[in-house]
């Protein structure tokens, strides 16, 4: 990996003292979790960026139809953010924040009649990318916490975690 320390490194990540590093001998991944991180951090979320999200509905909706799929979703974060490498994190490990995501913000405009009911409308969009930017960082937080890399907290992790999770 770029400039990542690996296995016993000394100096970690360089986020030593601010409370939320990672110690490498627990966090064995290769910078991607920062990544996804920065990612959350880049979407257009804020209410004044405005301007910012009505260009990234418009790249998300190429078809122009006003309502977004969770296919074009997905595509379009892999679009905007040049996610396609073939990183695992970035097409397998983070399909569940992003559909959960999805889920939770199609029906916050209170409509669940045709297409509203199954697909994301300008209007929630803001807060889609709120949800992402939140699934994200439980799914940072997630991957920090599961040592064995299994996608499954057991009691031993769960117990190491304890003291930072509070």
């Amino acid at each position: 990996a770029e400039g990542a320390a690996e296995g016993d490194g000394a100096e970690g990540d360089g986020a030593e003292g601010d409370g939320g590093g990672y110690e490498d001998e627990e966090f064995p991944q290769e910078q991607e979790i920062p990544k996804w991180v920065t990612l959350a951090e880049l979407l257009p979320a804020a209410r004044e960026q405005k301007a910012e999200r009505k260009d990234m509905f418009d790249l998300f909706d190429p078809n122009g139809n006003g309502y977004l799929s969770l296919a074009e979703v997905d595509k379009g974060l892999i679009v905007q953010f040049q996610l396609d490498g073939g990183s695992e994190f970035a097409t397998k490990r983070c399909k569940p924040a992003i559909m959960r995501a999805f889920q939770a913000a199609k029906s916050l405009s209170g409509s669940t009649e045709g297409l509203h009911a199954d697909f994301v409308t300008r209007s929630e969009f803001r807060l889609l990318l709120v949800y992402i930017q939140r699934y994200f960082e439980l799914l940072a937080v997630f991957d920090e916490v599961d040592t064995g890399d299994d996608r499954r907290v057991d009691a031993a992790e769960f117990a190491k975690a304890v003291p930072k999770l509070r």
